[in-house]
């Protein structure tokens, strides 16, 4: 029987099973099965019911509320669910995983990731392959299709869904209930069925501490630098070029 860091508080009907490895002060609560290839890092909680399998590796300081499921192999319908070896779910530090939410397992990708800090809200599904940015919030209910990615402090709204393979780029906002079939710019605000650009995201982008001025002259010609493509000056111009430079197929105003 593997012995844990005496630091760390297992509830006496969870299942650790003896190939997990874990750092201390890690709390694993009642009916807690901690299955598979997992290794985390210190100061986690799993909270009542908390269930992993396969590849899964984890930072530090993240808490897991009941019933989140981790690690499970991605649902490929006809297909057939695959679950290939040496490959798995990475969790970074700091993450909050709420009630119910499912994460599989990837299957093209060498990993399903979820970033640094990152905040994802009850009863959201997060396919094989998704690669969740830093600081990322996923409001409740959202659904994300098989190699979709959120990049850094995106921002998905309550029960939205986003298309496999799609891209929400950083910094953009996806409106609750939105249907997202094509790349979304960063700093973009969208929402709709299936969606499209409203605004410049100005809020998201004031928490990132960018100077006032820079922002509103961004907010009021925001249209026009979309249709150019971005440009070479300042961090949000840089960071559209590059994105319509890498995903051609990005909605547009």
């Amino acid at each position: 029987m593997v012995q844990f860091h005496p630091s760390n508080k297992i509830h006496k009907t969870a299942i650790v099973h003896d190939t997990v490895m874990m750092g201390q002060n890690n709390i694993v609560g009642p009916f807690c099965v901690i299955k598979g290839d997992v290794k985390m890092g210190d100061n986690n909680v799993f909270e009542t019911g908390v269930v992993t399998d396969h590849k899964v590796t984890i930072g530090d300081n993240c808490k897991f509320y009941p019933y989140v499921s981790l690690g499970f192999a991605g649902e490929m319908g006809a297909k057939g669910d695959k679950l290939p070896k040496g490959k798995g779910v990475v969790i970074g530090n700091k993450v909050t995983i709420r009630e119910f939410v499912n994460v599989h397992a990837p299957y093209w990708w060498e990993n399903t990731k979820i970033g640094d800090e990152s905040y994802i809200m009850n009863k959201s599904y997060i396919a094989h392959d998704c690669q969740i940015g830093k600081k990322v919030m996923v409001n409740a209910g959202v659904r994300l299709g098989g190699r979709a990615i959120l990049q850094d402090f995106a921002n998905v709204g309550m029960g939205a869904t986003v298309h496999q393979r799609s891209v929400v780029g950083e910094n953009a906002m996806v409106g609750m209930n939105a249907a997202v079939k094509k790349h979304i710019p960063p700093f973009a605000v969208v929402a709709g069925v299936p969606s499209r650009i409203l605004k410049f995201n100005i809020i998201g982008a004031k928490r990132r501490g960018m100077e006032e001025d820079y922002l509103n002259e961004i907010s009021n010609n925001f249209k026009s630098i979309i249709e150019k493509g971005g440009g070479d000056t300042g961090v949000i111009e840089k960071s559209l070029k590059t994105f319509f430079e890498t995903y051609p197929d990005t909605i547009r105003f």
